[in-house]
């Protein structure tokens, strides 16, 4: 979690993981489009409520999604990229997985933009990178990252900014076929 609270703590780390899940699972890869969460866990970062009062969830849209914070205090930021595209039996790679603890004041807002996964060469919503496209063979485009920052802008506009991005996680390399004379499948 870029220029969120220093930590040591394992609940701060961009972790590696071998688990997938259809569904957002904390520590593990997303199968498809990305997505984010968002979770006031108090006034102060050690001291997570019995009770979850403010969860907010961010699926897929295609586009910027806005957070305001309804409280001064801690949020646990969670990220999932999106899988890569799948190309007949060549599953794209599943999109990594981050988390960490921020600081807001009520009122402050965050930008939301939650990866796309692709079935097509081109690159899904929020950086997926393009498959190719030859006479060798056929790739799918890699999974958009879901990205959380306190500027407005998709994770390619904010080259020029990248102290506002707090977190990042990316998304899964494309699933591909190629031949030269014997048929060959490699996944994401």
């Amino acid at each position: 979690c870029y220029n969120c609270t220093m930590s040591t703590a394992e609940s701060t780390k961009t972790f590696s993981t071998t688990c997938t899940n259809t569904t957002a699972t904390a520590n593990c890869s997303k199968q498809g489009n990305g997505y984010a969460k968002i979770v006031y866990i108090g006034s102060n970062e050690n001291n997570i409520p019995d009770e979850v009062y403010y969860t907010y969830d961010y699926s897929y849209t295609g586009e910027q999604q806005i957070f305001t914070a309804p409280l001064d205090g801690y949020y646990k930021l969670e990220v999932w990229g999106a899988q890569g595209g799948t190309h007949s039996t060549s599953i794209g790679g599943y999109g990594g997985y981050s988390t960490g603890i921020i600081k807001l004041n009520e009122a402050d807002n965050l930008y939301v933009h939650v990866g796309g996964t692709t079935t097509a060469e081109s690159g899904g919503y929020n950086g997926g990178g393009t498959g190719v496209s030859n006479i060798y063979g056929l790739g799918r485009g890699g999974g958009g990252a879901t990205h959380i920052a306190t500027v407005s802008g998709s994770l390619a506009s904010l080259s020029a900014k990248i102290n506002n991005i707090l977190i990042v996680a990316g998304g899964g390399g494309g699933g591909a076929s190629w031949t030269d004379g014997k048929q060959y499948f490699s996944g994401g």
